[in-house]
Protein backbone atom coordinates (compact mmCIF):
# COMPACT_ATOMS: atom_id res chain seq x y z
CA UNK A 1 0.00 0.00 0.00
CA UNK A 2 1.28 3.46 -0.54
CA UNK A 3 0.94 6.66 0.83
CA UNK A 4 0.45 9.74 -0.99
CA UNK A 5 1.38 13.57 -0.55
CA UNK A 6 0.01 16.43 -2.38
CA UNK A 7 0.70 20.30 -2.34
CA UNK A 8 -1.53 22.33 -4.27
CA UNK A 9 -2.50 25.43 -2.77
CA UNK A 10 -1.30 27.20 -6.08
CA UNK A 11 0.22 25.63 -9.56
CA UNK A 12 1.91 23.70 -9.79
CA UNK A 13 0.77 20.84 -8.43
CA UNK A 14 3.38 18.38 -6.95
CA UNK A 15 2.48 14.63 -6.07
CA UNK A 16 4.75 12.58 -4.32
CA UNK A 17 3.85 8.61 -3.55
CA UNK A 18 5.61 6.83 -1.03
CA UNK A 19 6.37 3.01 -0.21
CA UNK A 20 7.31 2.01 2.93
CA UNK A 21 10.94 1.11 3.11
CA UNK A 22 12.23 -0.81 6.22
CA UNK A 23 9.17 0.97 7.53
CA UNK A 24 10.41 3.83 6.55
CA UNK A 25 7.85 5.69 4.02
CA UNK A 26 9.95 6.52 0.87
CA UNK A 27 9.60 8.73 -1.99
CA UNK A 28 9.09 6.52 -4.97
CA UNK A 29 7.22 8.42 -7.28
CA UNK A 30 6.75 12.45 -7.95
CA UNK A 31 5.05 14.20 -10.47
CA UNK A 32 5.02 18.32 -10.76
CA UNK A 33 2.28 19.58 -12.73
CA UNK A 34 1.19 22.96 -13.99
CA UNK A 35 -2.66 23.79 -14.86
CA UNK A 36 -5.75 24.99 -13.24
CA UNK A 37 -6.37 23.49 -10.22
CA UNK A 38 -9.88 22.53 -10.46
CA UNK A 39 -8.81 20.26 -13.88
CA UNK A 40 -5.29 19.08 -12.78
CA UNK A 41 -6.36 17.69 -9.50
CA UNK A 42 -9.48 15.53 -10.52
CA UNK A 43 -7.33 14.42 -13.46
CA UNK A 44 -4.37 13.11 -11.30
CA UNK A 45 -6.48 11.35 -8.74
CA UNK A 46 -8.77 9.69 -12.09
CA UNK A 47 -5.76 7.75 -12.91
CA UNK A 48 -4.77 6.66 -9.36
CA UNK A 49 -8.44 5.98 -8.41
CA UNK A 50 -9.83 4.31 -11.04
CA UNK A 51 -6.38 2.80 -12.18
CA UNK A 52 -7.31 3.01 -15.58
CA UNK A 53 -5.44 4.42 -18.85
CA UNK A 54 -7.24 6.76 -20.75
CA UNK A 55 -6.90 6.90 -24.62
CA UNK A 56 -8.35 10.31 -25.25
CA UNK A 57 -6.22 11.73 -22.58
CA UNK A 58 -3.12 12.95 -24.52
CA UNK A 59 -5.56 15.73 -26.46
CA UNK A 60 -7.17 17.26 -23.71
CA UNK A 61 -4.27 16.88 -20.78
CA UNK A 62 -1.75 18.65 -23.18
CA UNK A 63 -4.27 21.26 -23.15
CA UNK A 64 -4.91 21.85 -19.65
CA UNK A 65 -1.83 20.92 -17.70
CA UNK A 66 2.14 21.01 -18.40
CA UNK A 67 4.69 18.50 -16.75
CA UNK A 68 7.46 20.46 -15.35
CA UNK A 69 9.53 17.36 -13.50
CA UNK A 70 8.99 14.44 -12.79
CA UNK A 71 10.99 11.83 -10.90
CA UNK A 72 11.43 8.48 -9.55
CA UNK A 73 13.32 6.32 -6.44
CA UNK A 74 13.99 3.65 -9.61
CA UNK A 75 15.44 1.02 -7.01
CA UNK A 76 12.17 1.08 -5.13
CA UNK A 77 10.02 0.55 -8.42
CA UNK A 78 11.57 -2.25 -9.04
CA UNK A 79 11.46 -3.72 -5.61
CA UNK A 80 7.07 -2.51 -6.24
CA UNK A 81 7.36 -3.92 -9.59
CA UNK A 82 6.66 -0.76 -11.29
CA UNK A 83 8.41 -0.02 -14.62
CA UNK A 84 9.63 3.01 -15.07
CA UNK A 85 12.19 3.06 -18.42
CA UNK A 86 12.71 6.49 -19.24
CA UNK A 87 15.52 7.26 -16.77
CA UNK A 88 17.99 10.02 -17.65
CA UNK A 89 21.28 8.78 -15.84
CA UNK A 90 23.02 11.61 -17.33
CA UNK A 91 21.28 14.47 -16.16
CA UNK A 92 21.02 12.73 -12.04
CA UNK A 93 22.99 10.28 -10.45
CA UNK A 94 21.43 10.65 -6.98
CA UNK A 95 18.98 8.06 -5.89
CA UNK A 96 15.73 10.19 -6.55
CA UNK A 97 16.50 10.14 -10.62
CA UNK A 98 15.16 12.14 -13.49
CA UNK A 99 12.22 10.70 -15.68
CA UNK A 100 12.23 11.26 -19.61
CA UNK A 101 8.22 11.39 -19.82
CA UNK A 102 5.90 12.90 -21.43
CA UNK A 103 2.85 14.37 -19.34
CA UNK A 104 0.94 11.29 -21.02
CA UNK A 105 3.64 9.07 -19.80
CA UNK A 106 3.86 10.59 -16.47
CA UNK A 107 0.13 10.66 -15.72
CA UNK A 108 -0.58 6.44 -16.80
CA UNK A 109 2.60 6.01 -14.33
CA UNK A 110 -0.26 6.99 -11.64
CA UNK A 111 -2.21 3.74 -12.75
CA UNK A 112 0.50 1.57 -10.77
CA UNK A 113 -0.59 3.42 -7.39
CA UNK A 114 -4.04 2.21 -6.85
CA UNK A 115 -3.88 1.05 -3.77
CA UNK A 116 -3.48 4.17 -1.59
CA UNK A 117 -3.87 3.89 1.88
CA UNK A 118 -3.40 7.67 3.08
CA UNK A 119 -3.23 11.09 2.17
CA UNK A 120 -0.89 13.85 3.76
CA UNK A 121 -1.66 17.56 2.25
CA UNK A 122 -0.80 21.55 2.39
CA UNK A 123 -3.76 22.77 3.94
CA UNK A 124 -2.87 26.50 3.26
CA UNK A 125 -1.23 29.28 2.71
CA UNK A 126 -1.57 29.87 -0.80
CA UNK A 127 -4.31 30.86 -3.25
CA UNK A 128 -7.82 31.42 -1.43
CA UNK A 129 -9.57 28.93 -4.67
CA UNK A 130 -6.24 26.56 -4.89
CA UNK A 131 -6.83 25.61 -0.97
CA UNK A 132 -10.82 25.75 -1.02
CA UNK A 133 -10.46 23.32 -3.96
CA UNK A 134 -8.75 20.94 -2.57
CA UNK A 135 -10.15 20.80 0.74
CA UNK A 136 -13.42 20.15 -1.13
CA UNK A 137 -11.51 17.25 -3.20
CA UNK A 138 -9.64 15.45 -0.78
CA UNK A 139 -12.24 15.44 1.96
CA UNK A 140 -14.61 14.00 -0.99
CA UNK A 141 -12.33 11.71 -1.59
CA UNK A 142 -11.58 10.93 1.88
CA UNK A 143 -15.41 10.13 3.11
CA UNK A 144 -16.52 8.65 -0.07
CA UNK A 145 -13.18 5.88 -0.28
CA UNK A 146 -12.45 5.56 3.42
CA UNK A 147 -8.83 7.10 3.01
CA UNK A 148 -7.82 8.69 6.13
CA UNK A 149 -6.48 12.50 5.45
CA UNK A 150 -3.41 14.53 7.40
CA UNK A 151 -2.75 17.74 7.02
CA UNK A 152 0.26 20.08 7.33
CA UNK A 153 0.90 24.11 6.44
CA UNK A 154 2.36 24.94 3.44
CA UNK A 155 5.67 26.35 4.70
CA UNK A 156 6.71 22.79 5.84
CA UNK A 157 7.54 22.01 2.24
CA UNK A 158 9.99 25.16 1.96
CA UNK A 159 13.00 26.47 3.16
CA UNK A 160 11.83 29.70 2.59
CA UNK A 161 9.52 31.70 4.90
CA UNK A 162 7.92 33.49 2.11
CA UNK A 163 4.94 31.85 -0.12
CA UNK A 164 3.36 33.84 -2.35
CA UNK A 165 -0.56 35.05 -2.00
CA UNK A 166 -1.40 37.83 -4.98
CA UNK A 167 -0.09 40.61 -6.47
CA UNK A 168 3.18 41.65 -5.35
CA UNK A 169 2.01 40.44 -1.39
CA UNK A 170 2.84 36.92 -0.05
CA UNK A 171 2.56 35.33 3.29
CA UNK A 172 5.32 35.45 5.99
CA UNK A 173 5.92 32.98 8.66
CA UNK A 174 7.15 34.95 12.02
CA UNK A 175 7.89 31.72 14.16
CA UNK A 176 11.12 29.29 14.00
CA UNK A 177 8.26 26.49 14.48
CA UNK A 178 6.60 25.35 11.05
CA UNK A 179 3.98 23.60 12.93
CA UNK A 180 0.95 26.22 12.90
CA UNK A 181 -1.87 25.94 15.31
CA UNK A 182 -5.77 27.17 14.30
CA UNK A 183 -5.51 29.62 17.71
CA UNK A 184 -2.24 30.79 16.06
CA UNK A 185 -2.40 32.01 12.79
CA UNK A 186 -1.10 35.67 13.90
CA UNK A 187 2.50 33.78 13.16
CA UNK A 188 1.84 34.63 9.88
CA UNK A 189 2.06 37.94 8.22
CA UNK A 190 0.57 39.49 4.98
CA UNK A 191 3.02 41.50 3.16
CA UNK A 192 4.34 42.98 0.28
CA UNK A 193 6.95 40.61 -1.52
CA UNK A 194 10.33 40.41 -0.84
CA UNK A 195 11.28 36.68 -2.81
CA UNK A 196 7.84 35.79 -4.36
CA UNK A 197 9.37 32.92 -6.21
CA UNK A 198 8.26 29.86 -3.92
CA UNK A 199 9.67 26.43 -4.41
CA UNK A 200 8.29 23.60 -3.13
CA UNK A 201 9.88 20.49 -2.28
CA UNK A 202 8.62 16.80 -0.77
CA UNK A 203 10.45 15.13 1.41
CA UNK A 204 12.75 11.98 0.70
CA UNK A 205 11.49 10.22 3.76
CA UNK A 206 7.54 11.21 4.81
CA UNK A 207 7.96 11.88 8.60
CA UNK A 208 3.95 11.33 9.64
CA UNK A 209 3.86 12.76 13.06
CA UNK A 210 5.10 16.11 11.44
CA UNK A 211 1.44 16.13 9.51
CA UNK A 212 -0.34 16.79 13.02
CA UNK A 213 -2.51 20.00 11.66
CA UNK A 214 -6.27 20.70 11.43
CA UNK A 215 -7.59 19.15 8.22
CA UNK A 216 -9.33 22.83 7.49
CA UNK A 217 -8.15 25.11 5.00
CA UNK A 218 -5.32 27.58 6.55
CA UNK A 219 -7.00 31.28 5.36
CA UNK A 220 -4.72 33.95 6.19
CA UNK A 221 -7.50 37.13 4.47
CA UNK A 222 -10.85 36.50 4.44
CA UNK A 223 -13.32 33.88 2.13
CA UNK A 224 -14.40 35.05 -1.10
Amino acid sequence: MYKLVIISVNSPIIMGIYANKCNKPTLLYMINIEGKISEIMPLLFNYIISNKIHHNIEKTSTQKCVLKECKANVNLAKEYNVNIDKVDSTKDTKEIKQVDFSVVEALQCLTNFSDIESIYYARGVGSLSAIKLTHIFLHTISLSLNIPIYATNSFYFTDNNEIKAFANMSFFLNQDSKTIKDDEKNCIQLSKSISPSTHFTLPNILIENDFCESCTPLYITPVI
